[in-house]
Order: C-alpha cells, then sequence, then structure tokens
C-alpha cells in the first residue's frame, strides 16, 4: 500500500465507506490526483478560485440592487437563503462556480454582520 491512491482508499474503507462508494468516487476524478488535497492546500485552492467582486449584470446606473438590500436591513436573510439556493444548484450541478457565489453571499453577510457590530469578530465562533 505504497501509493496515495492505495492509502486514500485504505482511509476511506477505515472510514466506513463502502467498497461500491469509493469505486464511484474514484471513477468521478479518473485524470485527476489521486485522493484529496490536505486541508491547508484544499483551503488555498478554494480562496483562490472563489474569489469574487460580484457580477456587472446586478449593477444598475450609479445604484448596486445589494447596496438596497443592505440599506433596508434584509442583508441576512437575502444572503442565506442565496447561500442556500446556490448550495442546491450545487449539489444538483456538481459546478464549481456555485460555490464562488455561496462564497461572495458569505463574505458580504460577514461583511454586514462585522460592520453592524463593529466588533471585527470577537463574537461566539461556534
Amino acid at each position: 500500500m505504497n501509493s496515495k491512491k492505495d492509502q486514500f482508499i485504505a482511509y476511506l474503507d477505515a472510514a466506513g465507506f463502502a467498497l461500491p462508494e469509493i469505486r464511484t468516487y474514484l471513477s468521478r476524478h479518473k485524470g485527476k490526483a489521486a485522493g484529496p488535497p490536505d486541508i491547508y492546500e484544499a483551503r488555498r485552492r478554494g480562496k483562490e478560485y472563489c474569489q469574487t467582486e460580484g457580477s456587472d449584470h446586478y449593477i444598475l446606473p450609479g445604484v448596486e440592487a445589494m447596496d438596497l438590500i443592505i440599506s433596508l436591513g434584509y442583508a441576512e436573510g437575502f444572503c442565506l437563503a442565496s447561500i442556500i439556493k446556490y448550495a442546491a444548484r450545487y449539489g444538483e450541478s456538481g459546478n464549481p462556480e456555485e460555490l464562488k457565489k455561496i462564497a461572495d453571499y458569505a463574505h458580504i453577510l460577514c461583511g454586514v454582520q462585522l460592520a453592524e457590530g463593529d466588533d471585527e469578530g470577537e463574537g461566539d465562533a461556534s
């Protein structure tokens, strides 16, 4: 069991995954590096990929629609609903572009919450 792929299969097996589930996972990831990246590499890749600035098609002349949503106090509900919507889309499509949208709305929500509380994340992190 020297290869990274063999180690990964052993890890999944020890975690309780059945061999058919493991084969399905591996067949979906043919041609990719054996096994997932470690957490630090996954986070680095995700941050690099999900850098977003929103979409130009939401900008009206002189007005950003999200600014109106924030100013009316609807940011939390809107962002959470958008995160749920794009998570459901990702579950169906597997398209990583949906993950960018989730990250963007999470960043907006975090920024609004920090600005409203002016505590820079000193609250409960659980």
